[in-house]
């Protein structure tokens, strides 16, 4: 699995390959990048790296290009926050909020 964290750009930093051997890492990721959401240039970073996927989920406020370059041949999944817009996102993939995930807690 990848975990790309981008805004504007893509700063290779944000770059991380989680595998069963560092997965733990994952809860310590600190980006180096923020900022506002352009999809365009992570889906031109994903092209120049070759990156072969079926799926990305991207985690999002909602707001983004009005016009988005987005992956072509991968399924998107939009993982829009609480507050968020699902206006533009909608038009380019499969859209949830995080006010619909449920938790189920064991108390036993």
């Amino acid at each position: 699995m990848r975990y790309i964290g981008w805004a504007c750009t893509v700063d290779p930093q944000d770059d991380y390959l989680i595998t069963n051997d560092n997965k733990n890492d994952l809860l310590n990721v600190k980006f180096k990048n923020s900022g506002g959401t352009t999809l365009e240039s992570f889906t031109n970073y994903i092209k120049e790296k070759e990156y072969k996927a079926r799926v990305i989920v991207i985690l999002t406020d909602g707001y983004i290009e009005h016009n988005p370059v987005v992956p072509e041949g991968v399924t998107l999944l939009f993982v829009v926050i609480k507050n968020g817009s699902k206006e533009i996102v909608q038009n380019y993939g499969e859209v949830c909020s995080l006010n619909d995930v449920r938790r189920d807690i064991d108390r036993g």
